[in-house]
């Protein structure tokens, strides 16, 4: 074994160790008996890195594989890891002198290497007024499932879970996990949280019916059940005490949903204007998580374009904390502290004074942006948690399962126009654009940007970027504003383009450079042969940008064309059935839920967004 640990030589070949595995094998030698926890691996060999469980057992397994010795390296389980070894002293050879030219010229190479790891080290050094602490990290859940949500009640973890055909409850001690309940069918237990007392309030879908379950202990003894009517949402709940618990709700299917305290005691829901004040008038809107704080709310409000804001809400007022680019799912509250995940795959915080909409809002950077998904915080028996890796990725496939394509963290929409396939997706700093023609990457682009966008379109060669922040161009120097509208939609045939807004239809003028209000009530845009499109709600017709009649729509559902005709496209349950417009007779049936709200024609295929596995995880950090 060399003594820096960078390789070793057994039966005369040479072992050579990576960064992380020298690291694992320092911790080993170093220990009294060759024990070493698994918390102290993960901080030995990742230092500040957020990992996965699994991330230990594979270092360990590669080890055993090098060494040949899968006896030496013991799994004590719940524990860590025991490395039988032995030191032996071996008396080396005298080494014969060098000559002088060779010790100049090692001597010279020494200290050019020393300067370079000099200024390597400085280079990479934290800025000071920006250094995050170490954190510990413990994992304490483990799945192959989307996890849902989670909690605790005592040493035990609560945790719902979402496969492709599967839905769970798991409890978990020690990271031992037992299922409690189990449902051939996704999405039927969702959000969940629990009193100090054990009261458990869980969102549930059975039958095809939303409930909201009420139990007297954790997944035990129902007490009371609330029916709502938000199968496809996630309401929020947070405990008051024993018997009131604030829950985010809406009583008509077409209200915004907003908070309320439910009284176990009265089974009333109890509605807090004096807290969030009205918005008889406001759009539609999504309070998706809340926390109370001092006689207000926290919430993750996500308007009517699918954009979200962290907000604070208190005496009939709002102050605007964070801007998000995609949509959270959870913030962390402690006494004095507010943790949520930034636009970049990092973890915030913000120390919360008695008046937090007098307060300058200046978050600091706790977490730095990690290379695996970090999401939904949550604050639980004064330690912070983190799930890991809880993101399955949108990815195009097509209904003959010829085609399929992945972009980066994620697709967020596509389109295919002049023969080419156009296709944004995530990062965690922005965007990146990847167009293909004729089966090869022909344009590939990162965009370094907070801005929310969710569509795309591809016109006169120039591709256009749409969302809560408006309408741009992407240019080869960053992004120039074309239109300051709150879109919903933007497509394009190529000699035409076209956005739906909450103000109205807009279509693309080239002579002005501009886009032009042509209709105030239209909705469900989509591109064709004969031009762009869109179903003017007046007279329940598809109109196109001269406003021409086109056809008579059969369905409330979305359009596009397929092999040269309209279809009607609409999703029942996790199929998608695809309807020829004219005939009313179904064509097809993905083999899949349709996501993104995009399906489109693609080289007489059909191409839409669905989603990847996921190998997620529940992550303790001590602060």
């Amino acid at each position: 074994m060399a003594d820096d640990l960078s390789h070793a030589t057994k039966n005369g070949c040479k072992i050579v160790f990576s960064f992380h595995e020298q690291a694992a094998l320092s911790a080993f030698f170093n220990s009294e008996n060759g024990f070493v926890s698994t918390q102290t691996l993960e901080a030995e060999v990742w230092e500040q890195r957020v990992v996965t469980h699994n991330s230990v057992r594979r270092l360990i397994s590669d080890l055993r594989k090098k060494f040949s010795a899968k006896d030496n390296f013991k799994n004590l389980r719940g524990r860590g890891y025991q490395l039988d070894f032995e030191f032996l002293d071996i008396k080396h050879s005298q080494v014969p002198s060098l000559p002088r030219k060779q010790i100049l010229i090692a001597l010279f190479c020494l200290v050019i290497c020393s300067l370079c790891a000099f200024l390597i080290h400085e280079y990479n050094r934290p800025d000071s007024s920006s250094n995050t602490q170490a954190l510990a990290k413990q994992t304490v859940f483990s799945s192959d499932e989307y996890i849902v949500d989670y909690d605790k009640f005592g040493e035990t973890y609560y945790v719902t879970t979402r496969g492709n055909n599967t839905s769970s409850i798991f409890k978990a001690r020690n990271r031992q996990k037992t299922l409690i309940q189990h449902a051939d069918y996704p999405g039927a237990f969702r959000g969940l949280e629990i009193s100090n007392e054990g009261k458990t309030v869980i969102h549930v879908v059975e039958d095809g019916k939303c409930k909201i379950n009420i139990y007297e202990k954790p997944i035990e003894n129902l007490i009371d059940v609330i029916p709502c009517n938000r199968q496809n949402a996630y309401p929020s709940f947070d405990w008051i005490d024993e018997n009131k618990f604030w829950i985010t709700f809406n009583l008509n299917k077409s209200d915004s949903i907003k908070p309320f305290i439910y009284d176990l005691k009265t089974r009333r829901l109890e509605t807090q204007d004096d807290v969030i004040g009205l918005a008889a008038n406001s759009p539609f809107y999504i309070d998706g998580f809340i926390k109370a704080y001092r006689q207000g709310l926290f919430s993750l409000r996500e308007d009517h374009l699918k954009q979200t804001k962290l907000i604070y809400l208190k005496d009939r007022q709002q102050k605007t904390i964070f801007e998000y680019a995609a949509i959270p799912y959870s913030i962390a509250l402690s006494e004095d502290t507010l943790f949520f995940t930034g636009n970049h795959n990092e973890l915030l915080q913000l120390r919360l004074e008695n008046n937090v909409l007098e307060q300058n809002l200046e978050p600091s950077l706790l977490l730095a942006s990690q290379a695996v998904k970090i999401a939904d915080p949550l604050f639980l028996d004064g330690n912070l948690h983190l799930t890991l890796g809880n993101a399955s990725k949108e990815f195009i496939t097509s209904y003959s399962q010829k085609y399929e394509f992945h972009l980066e963290d994620g697709v967020r929409d596509f389109t295919y126009t002049d023969d080419t396939l156009s296709i944004m997706g995530l990062t965690h700093f922005g965007y990146v654009i990847e167009q293909r023609k004729d089966g090869d990457v022909s344009k590939l682009k990162y965009i370094e940007t907070d801005k929310s966008f969710r569509h795309l379109a591809f016109f006169e060669n120039d591709l256009y970027l749409a969302g809560a922040s408006g309408i741009w161009k992407v240019k080869d120097k960053g992004l120039i504003e074309v239109a300051d509208l709150d879109v919903i939609d933007i497509v394009s045939n190529g000699n035409c383009m076209m956005a739906e807004a909450s103000s109205g239809i807009y279509s693309f003028e080239t002579s002005l450079k501009a886009f032009e209000k042509i209709a105030s009530q239209g909705e469900r845009i989509f591109p064709a042969q004969e031009g762009c499109m869109y179903v003017d709600n007046v007279s329940n017709t598809i109109r196109n940008e001269k406003r021409e009649f086109i056809a008579n729509p059969t369905m409330r559902k979305r359009i596009f064309e397929y092999k040269g005709t309209l279809h009607h496209w609409y999703s029942e349950g996790e199929v998608t059935h695809i309807v020829d417009l004219s005939t009313n007779v179904k064509v097809a049936s993905l083999q899949s839920r349709a996501l993104l709200k995009r399906v489109i024609g693609y080289k007489g295929d059909i191409l839409y967004a669905t989603q990847s596995g996921v190998n997620s995880s529940i992550i303790k950090l001590g602060l």
